[in-house]
């Protein structure tokens, strides 16, 4: 049977679990820790390498499964094995990412703000609007009753 692979916008927390628990894999890789390392692979190889927003977030889903396991993918850090990243190796751009991000969730929060607000005044105006009627049905009320006791002292005072 062929080892999973990963489709095509398909994120790496979902294929993580569908590989993970799929019966060939299971059947092929027993110990879960062999598992976890060709599910990680598989998911790297079909991951869009065009968004590096996107592939910092899918390696903390990697950071977790290895968490959960013993998987061996640790060494010792010595001079040999210590590199620094040189200028060009740097992704630019990403804090042009964040700062859209930031504005979207800005504009969308003062959005939600307005709609509450006109909502408030909405129910403040209906409010209002049910207490003037229920003033003017009094008033009416009261001056309806007014006039016929008017009425009946004038039939009274003529009969």
């Amino acid at each position: 049977m062929p080892i999973p692979k990963r489709d095509k916008g398909e994120e790496a927390k979902q294929f993580m679990s569908r590989c993970m628990s799929s019966d060939t894999m299971n059947n092929e890789y027993p110990d879960s820790d062999q598992r976890t390392a060709v599910c990680i692979s598989q998911s790297r190889a079909g991951a869009d390498k065009s968004n590096m927003g996107k592939l910092v977030v899918e390696e903390l889903v990697y950071a977790d499964y290895e968490a959960e396991c013993d998987c061996g993918n640790t060494e010792e850090l010595s001079e040999a094995n210590f590199v620094v990243p040189e200028e060009a190796d740097y992704y630019e751009g990403y804090e042009d990412e964040v700062e859209e991000v930031s504005a979207r969730r800005k504009s969308e929060k003062e959005r939600t703000i307005s709609l509450q607000r006109k909502a408030t005044r909405i129910d403040q105006t209906l409010t209002l609007g049910k207490r003037l009627s229920l003033m003017t049905l009094v008033l009416w009320k009261n001056t309806s009753l007014s006039l016929r006791k008017q009425q009946k002292r004038r039939q009274k005072r003529l009969g």
